[in-house]
C-alpha cells in the first residue's frame, strides 16, 4: 500500500512538472503563428526523421545484444527491438520506467533473468551519458566564439568592468579549467567525509559505475562493433533533429553543426523527469535556437514538430511491439 502511494505521488509530481514546463514553454507563444507553421511545414522531412528514429531503435537493440551475449544468452534481434520499443513507450507516462519495462519484456520473451538485464542497461545508460558529454564538449569548443560571446554578454556581463575587459573566450576557459582543477582537489581531500553524504554517495557511485561499465565494454569480444553501433545510433539521433530543419523555412539554412547543438539541448531537455520530456524539450530547444537569431515562436514550432512526431511514433511502434510480444508469449504481462 505504501509503495503504491509513493508511486502515485511520484507520478503526480512528474505530471505537475510537465504542466509547469509546458506553461513556461508556451505562455508567450503566438498560437496563430504556431498553428500556421505546423500547417505549412513540409512533412516529408518529418517522415524521414521518423525512419531515422526507427533505425536508431534497431541499432540500440543490436548494441544491447552485444552486452547480453557474455551472459550466455543470444536473444533474437526482433525480440530485442520490440523490447526497446516497449521501453520507450513505457517512458512516456512514467520517466525511467522504460529501463525496467524493456528488461521485463525481453526477459519474458527470451527467458533471461531480469537482474542480469538490468546490469546491461545500467552500462548502456552510462555509455549514453558519456557520449552526450563528449558531443557537448566537441560542439562547445567547435562553436567557442558563439558560445563564448553569448556567455560573456548574458551571464558574465554583471561581474564588473574587469571581467568585461578580458577576452570573453579566454576568461571562460580560465573559469572552466580553474573550476575543474579546484573541484578535483577538494573532492580528493574531503572524499572520506563526503562519501557519508547520501547525495554525494549516489553521484560518486554513478560515476564509478560509468568507469566500471567502460572497462566491461573494452573486455567484450565485439567491443569494436559496440562502438560502431553507438556511433551510428547517435548519427540516427542527429538525423532525427537535423532533417526536420528542412521542414520549416526558419531553420532551413541551419548547418549540421547547428543540428548537433540542438541535439544536445534536446537531449538535456529529455533528461528532466517530466513524462516524455513534455515542456522541457520544447523549452530547451526553443531557447537554443535563439542563439541562431530564430524567433522563440519559430523555435517552438520546430520543437513541436520534432517532439510530437517522435511521440506519435513511440506510441504507434510501442503498441505494435507490445502486441507482438504479448501474442508470441501471452505470459509476458502475467504475474510470476
Amino acid at each position: 500500500m505504501k509503495q503504491a502511494f509513493k508511486k502515485s505521488i511520484k507520478l503526480f509530481i512528474f505530471i505537475g512538472l510537465a504542466v509547469i514546463l509546458l506553461y513556461a514553454a508556451f505562455k508567450k507563444v503566438d498560437f496563430a503563428h504556431l498553428l500556421d507553421g505546423l500547417k505549412n511545414a513540409d512533412y516529408s522531412w518529418v517522415v524521414f526523421a521518423i525512419i531515422a528514429s526507427i533505425l536508431g531503435y534497431l541499432l540500440r537493440a543490436a548494441r544491447w545484444n552485444i552486452l547480453i551475449e557474455p551472459l550466455g544468452f543470444n536473444p533474437s534481434l526482433k525480440n530485442t527491438f520490440h523490447a526497446v520499443a516497449v521501453g520507450y513507450f513505457a517512458n512516456l507516462p512514467v520517466p525511467r520506467l522504460g529501463e525496467v519495462a524493456r528488461c521485463a519484456a525481453l526477459g519474458k520473451s527470451e527467458k533471461i533473468p531480469f537482474n542480469s538485464l538490468i546490469g546491461t542497461v545500467i552500462i548502456e545508460r552510462a555509455i549514453d551519458l558519456l557520449s552526450l558529454i563528449i558531443i557537448t564538449v566537441i560542439v562547445f569548443f567547435t562553436n567557442i566564439n558563439m558560445f563564448g560571446n553569448f556567455i560573456n554578454e548574458h551571464i558574465l556581463s554583471g561581474l564588473g568592468s574587469k571581467v568585461q575587459s578580458l577576452s570573453g573566450i579566454g576568461f571562460i576557459l580560465i573559469i572552466i579549467a580553474t573550476t575543474i582543477i579546484t573541484s578535483i582537489i577538494l573532492l580528493r581531500i574531503f572524499h572520506k567525509k563526503l562519501i557519508q553524504i547520501k547525495f554525494y554517495s549516489k553521484i560518486y557511485n554513478f560515476m564509478k559505475g560509468i568507469f566500471e561499465g567502460l572497462k566491461t565494454i573494452f573486455q567484450l569480444k565485439k567491443a569494436g562493433l559496440f562502438f560502431i553501433y553507438t556511433l551510428l545510433m547517435w548519427g540516427c539521433y542527429f538525423l532525427m533533429v537535423y532533417l526536420i530543419f528542412f521542414s520549416i523555412p526558419e531553420t532551413f539554412n541551419l548547418t549540421m553543426l547547428d543540428g548537433l547543438f540542438v541535439l544536445i539541448a534536446g537531449s538535456f531537455g529529455m533528461t528532466v523527469p517530466a513524462p516524455g520530456g513534455m515542456g522541457a524539450y520544447h523549452l530547451f530547444v526553443a531557447k537554443a535556437l535563439l542563439l541562431y537569431n530564430i524567433e522563440y515562436d519559430s523555435g517552438i514550432t520546430y520543437a513541436t514538430l520534432t517532439h510530437e512526431s517522435q511521440t506519435i511514433m513511440i506510441i504507434v511502434v510501442g503498441i505494435i511491439s507490445a502486441s507482438i510480444l504479448y501474442f508470441r508469449n501471452k505470459s509476458l504481462f502475467s504475474k510470476d
